[in-house]
């Protein structure tokens, strides 16, 4: 009896981190496209005012863009995804006066992706908890570490009550 509570407390535990893995949201190449069709066609260039265009990515979960003043010196906005809301923490670093600019390219870019450019993380073409994130060798496939716990926990519990009933079995006899 008390195996099984420590399995489910254990399973309890480890619920919220596998939700947070299965919620987890990434940006999809949607979301580069979007940034270079912004840069392409010239759409940034009203805001950047005395600010030229620098560079700018796409990370897996955040959209860089920086830009750079008439003195060289260099400012970027960082648009982080949340893990699991699809809108974005913006992370300012330059001067006081390029901030507003930085706000406005952020929401000019937020504006303009579209809703497949946030999707579940996962390999791409495989989203969700299970998918493999890499391959390392021929046969070999890594999986996300709450998945691993997750089966590893039902393992766990399905050995103890194995255990548990074969203690009772043998105590009855």
């Amino acid at each position: 009896m008390r195996c099984a509570r420590a399995v489910a407390v254990l399973l309890l535990c480890l619920v919220p981190a596998v939700t947070r893995a299965a919620t987890s949201l990434c940006l999809t190449p949607a979301a580069g496209e979007v940034l270079q069709r912004l840069a392409d066609s010239g759409a940034l260039l009203p805001l950047l005012g005395d600010f030229g265009l620098a560079g700018g990515g796409v990370g897996q979960s955040d959209i860089t863009v920086e830009v750079v003043g008439e003195g060289g010196e260099r400012h970027r906005v960082r648009m982080v995804l949340a893990s699991e809301d699809p809108r974005f923490r913006l992370e300012l670093e330059g001067s006081a006066e390029a901030r507003p600019i930085l706000q406005a390219i952020a929401a000019r870019i937020e504006r303009e992706l579209p809703a497949a450019a946030v999707a579940p993380c996962g390999k791409p073409g495989e989203p969700g908890l299970f998918a493999a994130t890499q391959q390392h060798g021929p046969q070999e496939q890594r999986y996300p570490l709450p998945a691993a716990l997750l089966a590893a926990a039902v393992q766990i519990a399905i050995l103890f009550v194995a255990i548990a009933t074969g203690l009772r079995r043998a105590g009855s006899a």
